[in-house]
């Protein structure tokens, strides 16, 4: 899935809150939702694909699984049309990527941006993996192979994908027989180990379901993160050694809730508040006179594995039905980025106050931050605009306009202030 990344530097830094990107296929569309807060923010894409594919029974022209590139570009399994769509960071469909017109694709559901910067595309009624060159790639779209019909890894029932700390391919299988997430080497193809199984998901919290279904897995660093939708169970498998991962560990149950059952689908690790969010394909939302059918976003705090809090939001369907009809969004993928509305102007200035032992201005190693120093921040008159003061660590931070200020100190008792 995707991910997000904020470069900062010092007195440069952007205070923004990402936003999560729904694949919602139901309602023919890619929303976008405040990850603080759950609420829905609008449409990234309020109609995908070549047509407006609601009440029309068209099934296919709807969008799947989504990744942003390299490139800062969107880009959408487009299910019907076996191919991926990229979409501008603001919404505009910049129309198909893929050349499949020598690789017999059939259906398009999942797919994922290797290290390498290629695609990697699951063929649905194909059963494999097809390499394409990736958004910054000489010719984008472009199989890889050494001939038609370019099949890279042989695998049906793939749910989902990702890669791993190992730079190897993920892939979430579920088959008729098999149900696990199996580590596939990214220079062969071939298949190296399986990472966890259904059976080690059942034996992780016993008295569930008789089988784990696997909806989907996202890739943070060392740890894969997972939810077995047949418990409602989300879980983490370490990574470190990925020949030999660790067992799967629970992290929350999403019916504790108490919100009613989900039907989940993508999962994604949002690095800027470490929460796990999930799409919530069909949820029995509770109501006065029993439940009826909606979407939903999940989020999991993770920090308070086993029993990570969990809240559950509503995915709306702006304008119902949906291909036959359906009155939910059908959330299928997430992917996280930058935020939704246009940000404006602005940075924020901060700093350390230290502890200056040797008093020559700089500070040096084991020079430790003073707190509760009082800053101020003054306009270029001099006008005091805002106070803070410095935390445990000594550090400040202001958030403000563009512009030029003035900071100051107020030097505490019994210290001198130094500077070069």
């Amino acid at each position: 899935g995707g991910t997000y990344n904020e470069t900062t530097i010092d007195f440069g830094l952007v205070n923004v809150t990402p936003s999560i990107y729904v694949s919602a296929t139901q309602a023919d569309s890619i929303q976008a939702f405040n990850s603080s807060t759950g609420l829905y923010s609008g449409s990234l894409v309020p109609a995908f694909g070549t047509s407006l594919s609601q009440g029309n029974a068209d099934y296919g022209d709807v969008p799947y699984g989504m990744e942003q590139g390299p490139d800062g570009n969107w880009y959408v399994a487009h299910y019907g049309a076996s191919n991926l769509r990229k979409i501008s960071p603001t919404g505009t469909d910049l129309g198909p990527v893929l050349d499949n017109s020598t690789t017999s694709m059939s259906l398009v559901t999942q797919f994922a941006i290797g290290p390498d910067g290629n695609f990697y595309v699951f063929d649905v009624n194909g059963g494999r993996i097809v390499r394409f060159q990736g958004p910054t790639g000489a010719v984008p779209g472009k199989p890889i192979g050494a001939s038609a019909p370019f099949t890279f890894i042989t695998q049906t029932g793939v749910e989902d994908m990702n890669f791993g700390p190992d730079g190897n391919l993920y892939l979430v299988v579920q088959t008729n027989d098999t149900r696990e997430v199996r580590r596939y080497s990214t220079t062969t193809g071939a298949l190296l180990n399986t990472i966890v199984t259904d059976i080690q998901l059942m034996a992780m919290v016993p008295g569930g379901q008789s089988i784990a279904l696997i909806s989907g897995i996202d890739i943070e660093g060392s740890t894969l993160y997972g939810v077995n939708r047949s418990d409602g169970e989300v879980f983490s498998v370490d990574l470190s050694a990925p020949a030999a991962p660790g067992l799967p560990q629970l992290i929350a149950t999403l019916s504790s809730a108490g919100k009613g059952e989900v039907d989940t689908r993508d999962i994604e690790f949002n690095p800027s508040n470490n929460k796990l969010y999930i799409a919530g394909y069909s949820w029995g939302k509770p109501v006065n006179a029993g439940s009826y059918n909606s979407g939903a976003l999940i989020s999991v705090d993770i920090t308070g594995a086993p029993n990570g809090a969990v809240n559950v939001f509503e995915v709306p369907i702006p304008r119902p039905p949906g291909p036959n009809f359906e009155i939910w969004s059908g959330p299928r993928d997430l992917a996280i980025g930058r935020p939704f509305a246009p940000l404006p102007d602005s940075v924020a200035i901060g700093s350390l106050v230290c502890n200056d032992d040797n008093a020559n201005g700089i500070q040096d190693l084991g020079e430790q931050g003073v707190a509760g120093v009082t800053v101020q921040l003054k306009n270029t008159s001099g006008t005091v605009l805002n106070t803070t003061t410095t935390d445990a660590e000594g550090n400040y931070l202001f958030d403000v306009a563009v512009g030029s200020y003035q900071v100051t100190f107020l030097t505490p008792s019994g210290f001198l202030v130094t500077g070069k």
